[in-house]
C-alpha cells in the first residue's frame, strides 16, 4: 500500500512539473517580438555596411592620392599622363602603377573588385558587369586639366597651382551605360558646371553612390566625402584658373 501511495505521488509530480506547450497566441506574441527586433537591427546593419564601404572607398582615394603627389615629386613636379587624347588615355593608371601596386596589364582581364584602389566597393554597377572587355579604367573620375600631356599648359606641373589643397584630382565616376569609359571631370560637366546634366546622365561625370555623398580626393593629400550641394557650380574645384 505504501508503494501504490509513493508511485501515485511520482505520477502526480511528473504532471505538476509537465510544461504545457504554447498557445497561438504566445507563439504569435514570440514572432511579433523577432519582428520588432529585426525591423530595428536591420537599419542599424544596413548602416554600418553603407558605412563601411564609404571608408573603403574613402582609403581607395586618399592612396590614390598620395600616389599622385608622389609621382610628382619624382617627375619634377609634373602630373601623370591625362584623360584628354586616345593615345594617353590609359597611360595613367599605368604610371601610378609603381605607387598603387595595381598593374594594369594583369588587372584588365579579372574580375572588377580585382583592380585595388582604382575599385570602389558601392560602384554597382561595373561590379555586377564585372567583365570591362579589357579596359584599364576604375570606378574614379580624374582631374581634366591636371595632366603633363595637357594641351593648356597652366596644369601640366602641381606647382603650378598656388592652393593644391583647393584642387580635385580624384571622384566617385559616373554610373551611367558607358561604365568602362575613362573619366574626367571638367568646367563643363555636372555637378561643376550645375546646368550640363543630371545624376546618371552621359553629361554626369561624379556619382554620388554613398548615401547622398562622393569621394573627392584633393592634391594635398586630404580626402572629403561631399554632398551635391557642396559641390554643385564650383566648377574652381577643377580648374581654379578661371
Amino acid at each position: 500500500m505504501p508503494n501504490n501511495h509513493f508511485t501515485y505521488y511520482c505520477r502526480g509530480l511528473r504532471r505538476c512539473h509537465r510544461r504545457a506547450p504554447f498557445t497561438l497566441i504566445e507563439l504569435l506574441v514570440v514572432i511579433a517580438i523577432i519582428a520588432v527586433l529585426a525591423s530595428m537591427l536591420l537599419p542599424a546593419l544596413s548602416q554600418a555596411r553603407a558605412k563601411a564601404v564609404s571608408m573603403k572607398c574613402i582609403g581607395n582615394v586618399r592612396q590614390l592620392t598620395v600616389a599622385v603627389i608622389s609621382y610628382t615629386i619624382d617627375h619634377d613636379a609634373y602630373f601623370p599622363h591625362g584623360t584628354q587624347h586616345n593615345a594617353t588615355r590609359d597611360l595613367t593608371y599605368t604610371d601610378l602603377m609603381p605607387y598603387t601596386g595595381a598593374d594594369p596589364n594583369k588587372y584588365r582581364w579579372r574580375p572588377f573588385l580585382e583592380r585595388g584602389v582604382w575599385a570602389c566597393p558601392g560602384d554597382s554597377i561595373r561590379i555586377s558587369r564585372n567583365y570591362s572587355g579589357g579596359n584599364r579604367t576604375g570606378s574614379y573620375a580624374l582631374n581634366y586639366y591636371a595632366a603633363c600631356d595637357n594641351t593648356n599648359p597652366r596644369m601640366n606641373k602641381i606647382s603650378q597651382l598656388k592652393q593644391p589643397g583647393q584642387v580635385v584630382f580624384f571622384a566617385d565616376g559616373m554610373n551611367w551605360k558607358y561604365v568602362f569609359v575613362w573619366m574626367g571631370v571638367g568646367v563643363n560637366q555636372y555637378p561643376f558646371k550645375a546646368d550640363a546634366g543630371y545624376e546618371n546622365d552621359s553629361a554626369t561625370w561624379v556619382d554620388f553612390r554613398h548615401r547622398g555623398t562622393a569621394t573627392f580626393g584633393y592634391l594635398d593629400g586630404h580626402v572629403v566625402a561631399h554632398t551635391l550641394n557642396e559641390v554643385i557650380g564650383k566648377y574652381r574645384l577643377v580648374y581654379p584658373f578661371y
